[in-house]
């Protein structure tokens, strides 16, 4: 028998591949960008920010917060989309879409 393992567990493992494959990538960025840019009304960021900064500035300190005030996680929610959007050749963030998709899957079951 299978043991299902918690979907904020799952989460916590996820946002830990999804840092490390930023940094892996030359994604990371050691300086945070203007807080005018952070306050951006668009979705994520578009407007201020590259995806990938939007993730690391915005996407993973927000998961990582509900996740230690215990919050609900949200039900469901897609980040390839917006990948595929920005990075039309992915080729050289295969791993990057690799963990993007788990997490899609993740996060279109219930609950």
């Amino acid at each position: 028998m299978s043991k299902q393992i918690p979907k904020h567990q799952q989460t916590r493992k996820l946002l830990g591949e999804l840092t490390v494959t930023l940094q892996q990538q030359a994604m990371w960025q050691s300086t945070r960008p203007a807080a005018i840019k952070l306050a951006s009304t668009e979705p994520f960021c578009c407007d201020t920010l590259r995806f990938e900064q939007w993730l690391q500035f915005v996407f993973i300190p927000t998961m990582e917060h509900l996740l230690e005030t215990q919050q609900p996680l949200p039900q469901h929610m897609s980040l390839v989309p917006m990948a595929e959007q920005v990075w039309p050749v992915h080729l050289h963030c295969s791993d990057l879409m690799q963990v993007l998709r788990a997490w899609d899957r993740l996060y279109q079951k219930a609950g």
